[in-house]
């Protein structure tokens, strides 16, 4: 059978209630030279299974796993049953733009070995306009982003190449697979970010695609219910059974960050980042001042989400009250460097994630 050009994988679980809509934007793509692997990990036997086979169409690949996989074992299985030659992921709760394939295409015909990454936005339009076809990538060095990331820059982010807004070929992420310390691409304790890690730890760069190639709509984004960064907010059931399926203890998920406590998102991504990323020559220098100030500034996200953020305020005033006078003022300035930033990009109708 011909390889199709682009496998897209969908791990999803108990969530078949939105899982349709991301069909359907792939089923609507211009470009028609793609498979869909749907990984269902719900702990309903029939559910998805019952959204997908209402479409009909052989590029839809339906496979059921045991129900009880970790979210990185999904993702992971997804991988393993794809056969595309470029490889992105589509979360239950993401929308294909309906010329997304085409164009990511064109900008591979140009660079075929590329990494293209784009961000995922939050669109008041539950369909947004096509991209334009003039939209042209940018080219960002792997050193300069991390210097970037390690530096705790708000945006730095949107450009790792973390599968879920990034296309890679399928031979770089095998390879990957080959040589990853956990014998897979999509890995614990983020299996986004380890994916991000193990790509720019062999490229030199990444292309970035400044468009909604991937989006959510906000009507779905404002409910909150589909978000794993709101469930750990929240400290829900979600987030307690993710912490307990984790292969890593609290203590060791804590152990090199100065702020103590599992639910500060950072310090999740953190252990990842420290784990897989295996760049010769690169040694990451962390901005410990701007890393307190992102501690701080989710805290008044989350507060203003109406959650409580008691552990992870306790946990980061325990850390700064360690630190100099000067310090914690270089931390206040930056906290409102952000909020100040945070509400001109709000203003301006910024709508990236």
């Amino acid at each position: 059978m011909p390889v199709p050009r682009f496998s897209i994988l969908l791990p999803t679980k108990n969530r078949s209630i939105i899982v349709g809509d991301a069909i359907r934007s792939v089923l609507e793509q211009s470009h028609h030279d793609w498979e869909l692997v749907v990984s269902d990990n719900d702990d309903s036997d029939s559910a998805t299974r019952e959204v997908v086979a209402g479409f009909r169409d052989p590029r839809i690949r339906y496979f059921r796993t045991s129900g009880t996989l970790a979210m990185h074992e999904n993702w992971e299985s997804a991988f393993q049953n794809s056969t595309g030659s470029q490889v992105l992921v589509l979360e239950d709760k993401q929308r294909l733009n309906r010329n997304a394939l085409e164009t990511l295409d064109r900008v591979l015909a140009s660079h075929p070995d590329a990494v293209i990454t784009y961000p995922v936005v939050l669109t008041r339009e539950d369909v947004p306009p096509p991209l334009p076809r003039d939209l042209t990538p940018v080219l960002m060095s792997t050193t300069g982003l991390l210097d970037r990331y390690c530096d705790f820059d708000e945006e730095s982010w949107q450009y790792l190449p973390r599968g879920l807004n990034s296309v890679a070929p399928a031979a770089l992420l095998r390879e990957l697979q080959r040589t990853s310390p956990t014998g897979r691409v999509f890995s614990h304790l983020t299996p986004d970010h380890s994916q991000a890690y193990q790509v720019l730890s062999r490229v030199d760069g990444v292309l970035h695609l400044p468009g909604s190639v991937i989006y959510i709509p906000l009507s779905l984004g404002k409910k909150g219910s589909f978000s794993n960064g709101l469930s750990c907010m929240r400290k829900d059931a979600n987030a307690q059974r993710w912490f307990d399926q984790l292969p890593v203890s609290i203590e060791e998920l804590t152990r090199e960050v100065p702020i103590q406590t599992q639910w500060m998102p950072v310090n999740i991504v953190l252990h990842d980042f420290r784990r897989f990323l295996r760049r010769p020559g690169y040694t990451p220098r962390y901005n410990w001042v701007r890393y307190h100030s992102l501690a701080l500034y989710m805290v008044l996200l989350g507060r203003w989400l109406g959650c409580d953020m008691t552990p992870e305020l306790s946990a980061t005033a325990a850390s700064l009250r360690k630190r100099s006078s000067g310090f914690r003022l270089r931390v206040g300035l930056d906290l409102v460097r952000r909020v100040v930033r945070a509400v001109i990009r709000k203003l301006q109708g910024d709508r990236r994630l």
